[in-house]
């Protein structure tokens, strides 16, 4: 089978804005963050391409690349919720009804992120929190745990090695890789 724009496709939809995520599929449900107008927006489609759904989250902060957004993480879901996080700051827990259980800017908390490259952090679920890494300012690394219900319960700061592509002082850190979660049956561990 060939793909391409017009062949091998089931179905194709336009997206609101450019630099989307990568979809995530639970059930019924194909899952995508992107910008909405000036808006962080989630989207629901069903498995045919129809708009179940999309609700929006905040102000959007735009990304740096010319074919990026400030929406390039990834959906995160455990089957009951879906969290979502973007370049902005802007953290929510949506339910599968598009409704907004919380939200919270972790800029707002923490200050604004000096990474050089756009944003491209994805939130990870454990049983019973969402867990993001923050890149902020003075080159430190916020492990920011939230529980489930939106409020921040922990937050862990380490010192991280800055990067820095000028001869500037170094203030910008990179993060490329999202969290990832391992369970066993008595423990639940999160490292990036």
């Amino acid at each position: 089978m060939k793909f391409g724009p017009d062949r091998g496709l089931a179905w194709k939809t336009k997206l609101p804005g450019k630099g989307c995520s990568t979809p995530i599929l639970f059930g019924e449900h194909i899952l995508l963050t992107a910008p909405i107008g000036d808006q962080d927006g989630l989207i629901s489609y069903d498995l045919e391409g129809r708009k179940r759904w999309e609700v929006t989250v905040g102000q959007a902060r735009g990304g740096k690349h010319q074919n990026g957004s400030g929406a390039n993480p990834s959906a995160a879901t455990d089957g009951q919720i879906i969290a979502v996080y973007f370049r902005s700051g802007n953290l929510a827990c949506v339910d599968f009804d598009g409704k907004i259980l919380w939200d919270a800017n972790l800029q707002e908390h923490y200050g604004k992120d000096t990474l050089y490259w756009d944003l491209g952090t994805s939130p990870v679920l454990t049983s019973e929190h969402v867990v993001v890494v923050v890149m902020m300012t003075r080159c430190k690394a916020a492990w920011v745990t939230t529980c489930l219900t939106g409020m921040v319960e922990a937050t862990s700061y380490s010192e991280v090695k800055a990067t820095t592509l000028s001869t500037a002082e170094p203030t910008a850190t990179s993060c490329w890789t999202s969290s990832v979660m391992t369970s066993s049956s008595d423990t639940e561990d999160v490292t990036s």
